[in-house]
């Protein structure tokens, strides 16, 4: 039983192995002015990217403030629920959001527990920070369900 597995795992592996080995094969063979290209697209969609978040970000600022945004998350967010009494989300890990909001926080909970407003913005440190001129809230947090009450 143990040798039709390890025979039925090579069959499957010497296949998609076989496939990339002759895929790398042209790279191999490609001389510095087609890496430098290479390197050149990279740069290129670097700077798209840049420019596009750029303009993400400009938008924001002429948004509806009297809308709530997610601007950055660092872990996956599995579900968000926005309503006119707050924003409730669950990521899948513990992270770090910023959000353009309306207004400062009442409170805010995670996990049921509740997150501590921080004097100032550190880094990993677990609570949340608000900026009054620009509506810009920061969440740290190990947990992962979050709750924003205005």
């Amino acid at each position: 039983m143990k040798g039709n597995f390890t025979m039925t795992l090579l069959k499957n592996l010497l296949f998609p192995f076989c496939l990339c080995a002759m895929m790398a094969l042209p790279v191999l063979g490609q001389g510095i002015d087609d890496w430098a290209k290479a390197e050149q697209n990279g740069e290129q969609a670097r700077k798209a990217l840049l420019h596009c978040r750029q303009f993400v970000y400009a938008w924001l600022d002429h948004a509806d403030p009297s809308e709530n945004h997610i601007l950055r998350n660092s872990a996956f967010i599995r579900e968000a629920v926005y309503s006119p009494n707050g924003i409730r989300y669950e990521t899948v890990s513990p992270g770090e959001e910023y959000l353009k909001v309306y207004k400062k926080p009442g409170t805010i909970f995670v996990d049921g527990a509740p997150l501590p407003q921080l004097e100032k913005w550190g880094y990993r440190e677990e609570g949340w920070w608000y900026d009054e001129s620009s509506h810009l809230l920061k969440v740290a947090h190990r947990r992962t369900r979050i709750k924003i009450n205005f």
